[in-house]
């Protein structure tokens, strides 16, 4: 059994880090700017900058690492029903890149696909759910003009966390029948 995270929240997880980084950088390019003019340097490009530059790297750093471990518990649920039927999702890091290098087509497509095997997934370990690969596409299409973005990942990992729960539940109860059964034939 592969130990999944069933207890994401966007809120925690994204949305207070990334208001927590861009406050703390904003505030570190004000002081070097106020700084720079205080002391008629001219340049507002200092220390402050890069440092504010530097805080907005490790934003990007932590987003890539949370998906990239997002990715895998979605593609250990997945698999643990749907075994070979369904391509698993390729590492995160190469998602992103395509995402960037296609200006953002490939991360529509991506989200679009992954939404579909989330909800099959979901149906096969018995949890109703109304998000289809259809809805993810248009939150992350027409959606934007509405926040789409921020919905498509709620949905995305709102749903995630219903199929890890039902996974980590049923491998827990197949691994107790596999010592149950090892024990009763060590027993005879």
């Amino acid at each position: 059994m592969y130990e999944v995270k069933t207890d994401r929240n966007i809120w925690k997880d994204l949305v207070l880090w990334r208001v927590v980084t861009f406050v703390l950088s904003l505030i570190v390019w004000i002081i070097a700017s106020v700084k720079a003019v205080k002391n008629f340097s001219g340049s507002i490009f200092s220390v402050g900058t890069v440092v504010a530059g530097l805080i907005e790297l490790g934003w990007i750093i932590y987003l890539i690492y949370y998906f990239c471990k997002l990715v895998n518990d979605l593609n250990i649920v997945c698999a643990h029903v749907q075994g070979d039927e369904e391509e698993n999702s390729w590492n995160y890091i190469l998602v992103w890149l395509l995402g960037k290098l296609t200006l953002g087509a490939y991360s529509v497509y991506w989200i679009y696909k992954q939404g579909g095997r989330l909800n099959l997934s979901l149906k096969r370990y018995g949890i109703e759910s109304q998000e289809t690969g259809t809805i993810y596409f248009l939150w992350s299409t027409i959606g934007l003009l509405f926040g789409g973005g921020f919905i498509t990942y709620y949905l995305l990992i709102k749903n995630l966390n219903k199929a890890c729960i039902a996974y980590t539940k049923i491998a827990t109860e197949l691994e107790r029948t596999k010592k149950s059964t090892t024990m009763k034939k060590m027993m005879m």
